[in-house]
């Protein structure tokens, strides 16, 4: 019993001493970095989902209704102001200018007529003028009867009213011929409608027709192509949410 006794004993200075000595070993030093507090902005970032889009787009048109003849241009063609990039069927149309210059030729002939038909009238008047005035100076001298120079008076009325019934057909006429040249211009300018043309230089990004496809003008016009100008210079277009608007100021620099 003894000589267990001195073994326990013996067993706990050991440990006693070597938990002594880890107690005692220097502890390493931590680096901190400190810093004096100060005042400064606080970036804040707003993320959203956009569309890459042209800085320039042009929809291009039909201002007349038909059927799609010729393309002369698809997507990501390459095309010139003035460049011809569709036709419709220009027959109808046609048509339609022939009628009003065969119109127009008609209400110039009506125009000329009573051109002629005035130039007469006032030739008559002229004449029904000269007439009354011999009979008023005869009937001065008493050498004709009043009913004569009241007869030449009425005569004189007569022509005077068909000169200013032949002036107001020629007016007339000549509206007719204003309008039927309205109709022929109206006419031209729908023909030339019939070929659509592009606006600016740039690139076709997107083409809503083909060819045998019949658009309708009547209500709106229909958008046949989309024409970029410059895809080098493009901007995007970003939807904002409600709660992140507040943080968004004109000016302020955006990357994407």
């Amino acid at each position: 019993m003894r000589r267990s006794t001195w073994l326990a004993i013996a067993a706990a200075v050991t440990i006693a001493s070597g938990v002594g000595v880890w107690a005692l070993r220097p502890t390493p030093e931590i680096d901190v970095d400190t810093a004096r507090a100060t005042a400064g902005p606080i970036t804040r970032r707003v993320v959203a989902t956009g569309t890459v889009q042209a800085l320039t787009t042009v929809e291009v048109g039909s201002q007349v209704s038909g059927t799609i003849e010729t393309l002369g241009a698809d997507f990501n063609s390459i095309v010139k102001a003035g460049q011809v990039i569709a036709r419709l069927d220009p027959s109808l149309f046609q048509a339609a200018r022939d009628q009003a210059a065969a119109a127009l030729q008609q209400a110039q002939a009506v125009l000329q007529q009573a051109q002629t038909d005035l130039t007469g009238l006032r030739v008559a008047e002229e004449d029904a003028r000269e007439k009354f005035t011999r009979a008023k100076a005869l009937a001065d001298r008493h050498l004709i009867q009043d009913s004569d120079l009241d007869a030449a008076q009425i005569a004189l009325d007569a022509a005077i009213a068909d000169v200013k019934s032949g002036e107001a057909r020629a007016v007339q006429a000549r509206g007719g011929v204003g309008q039927a040249e309205a109709v022929v211009d109206q006419a031209a300018v729908n023909l030339d409608r019939t070929v659509i043309r592009a606006p600016i230089d740039g690139i076709v990004i997107e083409r809503d027709v083909a060819v045998g496809q019949t658009v309708a003008a009547s209500v709106q016009s229909p958008v046949l192509f989309r024409i970029a100008a410059d895809l080098r210079h493009m901007q995007v277009q970003v939807d904002i949410d409600e709660s992140d608007i507040s943080g968004v100021t004109p000016g302020e620099p955006a990357t994407f």
